[in-house]
């Protein structure tokens, strides 16, 4: 299985297969495209693509074959045992030194791959005898719809990516009717066109991200990418991680780069079949837009806007507001001044506190110290010497790493 570890700055577009608990039972529907590997004999004949329509009330199997070594389009004809999931299809013709192809074999409802009811090894018969193959669904989703879960970050891990600026898309394969579904098989991300990152700068410490990694993704459990059930969404979290965020944004105010910048990347959506290979071509194209605003502002605009195929969603992150109620009391016990205020920027990490030694004097720093040391319920305490005649109180969290 895939795994991916989280640099600094890396931008995430990770899908994952979420997953049901259910009743195990027999497999009772054969609907739907399916390979026999070997064609119709062993050593590498062409595979031999079986088109299945089931009837589930009368347990018959109808359709045809394309494929073998001849090229045989021959008519289908079986049944499936619904107590058991095992089932036998045969194509039958002539204009080849075969006359008929016989497929047998039980298609497997758990979690062991290729499980799932997507495949299962089985014995092919035909005119020269029986030998072992590999017999596996091969058809695709007609497409796919965006919808968002309302989350931001990830608790779908691992890895877990508790990131702010990061949206939770759940994408969700169309084309699916009945039992036809697409249990124990994955979904892959590409590339259809490539991409484009203009918040990279030359020397920048975040890498240019351009293109998505052609990756096979991780399930909810961590496990190989293989849905654990019937149904057939996904999960696609797309934005930049909080390092990148902040990092753009120190590099816009030291005039590094500009802003509003964005990376866009142009996602190819793949389905697997029960053995991990890809079913050609992708089944569905999606722009991913990852959008940082900036400006100097009191307090900055800090928005995030990510969409993926054109459902777009925003975040403020970091949430900064101008402190309030600001107070500062002399301790004549301490000998020190004490310097009181309202938090108003729930994601501040920290704050800078200046003083000005004169009325018409330079503001001068003082320190940075930590929401986690001086704030409890929004209210923030810091004390300092008496050097000081005003004060300047400024939150802090995109310089923060």
């Amino acid at each position: 299985m895939w795994s991916k570890k989280i640099a600094l700055g890396m931008v995430v577009s990770l899908v994952l297969g979420r997953h049901a608990l259910a009743q195990l039972s027999p497999c009772q529907n054969l609907t739907g495209t399916w390979i026999s590997e070997n064609g119709d004999g062993p050593g590498g004949f062409p595979e031999i693509t079986w088109t299945l329509t089931h009837n589930v009330s009368t347990n018959q199997v109808t359709g045809t074959m394309i494929g073998g070594q001849c090229g045989m389009q021959w008519p289908v004809t079986g049944t499936m045992n619904p107590n058991t999931g095992q089932f036998t299809i045969t194509g039958a013709g002539f204009g080849c030194q075969d006359t008929f192809v016989r497929i047998v074999g039980t298609l497997n409802p758990g979690a062991t791959a290729p499980g799932f009811c997507a495949g299962a090894p089985v014995t092919t018969t035909n005119d020269f005898g029986s030998y072992s193959d590999r017999f596996y669904k091969n058809d695709k989703p007609a497409g796919e719809a965006t919808s968002s879960t309302g989350d931001w970050g990830n608790t779908y891990g691992p890895p877990v990516l508790p990131y702010n600026t990061i949206h939770v898309f759940r994408g969700t394969a169309s084309g699916v009717t009945g039992n036809h579904r697409y249990g124990g098989r994955a979904f892959r991300e590409g590339n259809y066109a490539t991409g484009y990152d203009n918040c990279w700068f030359p020397g920048s410490t975040v890498p240019y991200q351009g293109d998505l990694p052609n990756q096979t993704y991780l399930n909810s459990q961590g496990q190989v990418a293989r849905q654990l059930s019937n149904n057939q969404s996904l999960i696609d979290q797309v934005g930049w991680t909080e390092a990148s965020v902040a990092y753009y944004r120190q590099a816009a105010l030291d005039s590094q780069t500009t802003f509003p910048c964005e990376r866009v990347a142009f996602q190819a959506m793949y389905m697997s079949d029960a053995f991990g290979n890809d079913v050609l071509p992708h089944y569905k194209e999606n722009e991913l837009h990852m959008w940082i605003e900036f400006s100097v502002t009191t307090p900055p605009d800090t928005t995030n806007w990510v969409s993926r195929d054109g459902l777009w969603m925003q975040k403020d992150w970091p949430r900064l507001g101008k402190p309030s109620g600001l107070q500062v009391d002399w301790n004549q016990v301490t000998q020190r001044f004490e310097v009181f205020w309202n938090n108003n920027s729930p994601d501040a990490t920290s704050f800078e506190v200046w003083r000005k030694t004169g009325q018409d004097g330079e503001w001068v720093y003082v320190s940075t110290p930590q929401v986690s040391q001086i704030c409890s319920a929004g209210n923030c305490f810091f004390s300092t010497p008496p050097i000081w005649e005003g004060t300047f109180i400024t939150p802090l969290s995109f310089r923060a790493g």
